[in-house]
């Protein structure tokens, strides 16, 4: 019984690592006053403690990881109103869990999970931007909260397969993607206007090919259901009330032939 199970599940890979980072200072280009001129080197402590194992002989396959980062001057971008202004927020953390899930199941479907768990803060930020409609005097505090651009879950659904049917002289093959993200500031000074919500977004492609890969014929659909999402945002501190910014694309195809000599 021992014997079957090892052969059922095989831990490829442990380890535990820790490494520093270190990003160097610099100057803004567009300051607005002396304090703006320059920004400092940001440095990163991170620990991470991971596992890669297979099961049922190396048909499944699960990945997975914690970790733990500690940014001591962290550089943060900011628009002014002019430009996008550099600085140092004191200090923030990020840790939480990576996974990597596959399964090749008997009737040739691939199916793919993977994704993060993550928790982002500022430890200590009073120095940040006041939003547009913020009417203290600057400069706001933004300690415990979360940091911009950095989702609590993001994880994306791939299933594939592949295969020929009768005596066609060509093989077949298909996939899907479905990416959930959830809400994302996307603001330095974390404007709650100024957030992606959650959502998933789908994409598509489905194909043919030789036998010998000489050659293929692929379909691309990307956001085929065309879920509109903001790609960034920002409100304005010249003019209090406004807001600007970009959107995704809506869906898009595309058509890719392939051939080699």
């Amino acid at each position: 019984l021992s014997i079957r199970r090892q052969r059922q599940m095989c831990i490829r890979d442990s380890y535990l690592t820790v490494a520093k980072g270190y990003k160097s200072g610099g100057y803004t280009g567009q300051p607005v006053n002396p304090d703006n001129l320059e920004f400092d080197a940001e440095t990163a402590l991170t620990y991470e403690l991971g596992a890669k194992s297979e099961w049922l002989g190396g048909a499944a396959r699960l990945n997975a990881s914690l970790f733990y980062t500690d940014f001591e001057d962290l550089q943060v971008s900011t628009f002014n109103g002019v430009g996008y202004v550099v600085e140092n927020a004191a200090s923030a953390t990020i840790y939480g869990l990576e996974y990597e899930a596959m399964l090749m199941t008997p009737y040739a479907i691939l199916i793919g999970l993977n994704g993060a768990l993550t928790e982002a803060e500022y430890s200590s930020f009073d120095r940040a931007a006041c939003t547009a409609e913020n009417t203290s005097p600057p400069p706001c505090d933004l300690t415990g909260r979360r940091l911009r651009l950095v989702p609590e879950l993001k994880t994306t659904l791939t299933l594939g397969w592949q295969g020929g049917m009768f005596d066609w002289p060509f093989v077949m093959h298909a996939g899907m993607t479905a990416s959930y993200t959830t809400d994302v500031a996307l603001a330095t000074d974390l404007d709650p206007i100024d957030v992606r919500k959650p959502g998933t977004t789908f994409g598509l492609q489905a194909g043919i090919k030789a036998h010998d890969d000489l050659w293929h014929i692929t379909v691309f659909g990307d956001n085929v259901t065309s879920r509109e999402s903001l790609a960034a945002a920002q409100d304005s501190p010249g003019l209090r009330g406004t807001h600007f910014g970009g959107v995704y694309p809506s869906a898009s195809y595309e058509v890719e032939l392939g051939f080699r000599f």
